[in-house]
């Protein structure tokens, strides 16, 4: 029996191939051959076939290494080569399609790298801002990790935004 061109072996009918030509890979679903594997498959140039992902959510993989995906489905963001129905709530937020990193000092942030709104060890939060020290305007709490944005009177303030540590020199009436 002649093969379609495509088929480099076939059985039964001339385009169900159980080899490819050079440049064509194996789908065993449906044995055909293609010249580019669907999403989900990775196209392994050794053997002539296209091998399933690992993770369903997955849409292009490593043939060598199947459980390392390169782009997920729309429904799942990417992180260090997997698909994840979510992002980890510590550290990064969804930036469709991938989960982004926040800023080093951020433990939680929203939207981009910061807004943070908790911060990591050694950090406080000004705001919606994280550093090692409270930032102007703002001033320590007894919450170690938190500071309060003074009154408007104030340039600095301790524990309470009226509690003024140093004055604006033109108060607003």
């Amino acid at each position: 029996m002649l093969c379609d061109t495509k088929c480099a072996a076939c059985s039964m009918l001339s385009t169900n191939c159980s080899a490819c030509a050079n440049s064509y890979y194996l789908f065993a679903s449906n044995f055909t051959c293609l010249s580019s594997c669907p999403a989900g498959y990775a196209a392994d140039s050794t053997n002539h076939i296209c091998v399933a992902c690992s993770n369903s959510a997955c849409l292009s993989c490593s043939a060598t290494n199947t459980s390392y995906c390169y782009s997920c489905n729309s429904t799942t963001f990417w992180l260090a080569f997997d698909c994840l129905s979510t992002c980890p709530t510590s550290n990064y937020f969804p930036t469709s399609p991938n989960c982004t990193q926040c800023d080093p000092s951020c433990l939680i942030c929203t939207g981009s790298p910061s807004p943070c709104t908790q911060c990591n060890t050694g950090y406080k939060l000004s705001g919606t801002v994280c550093s090692s020290s409270c930032l102007t305007q703002y001033g320590p709490t007894t919450n170690t990790s938190l500071c309060v944005l003074c009154d408007i009177k104030c340039t600095a303030c301790n524990l309470v935004s009226t509690n003024c540590t140093a004055c604006t020199t033109t108060a607003p009436n």
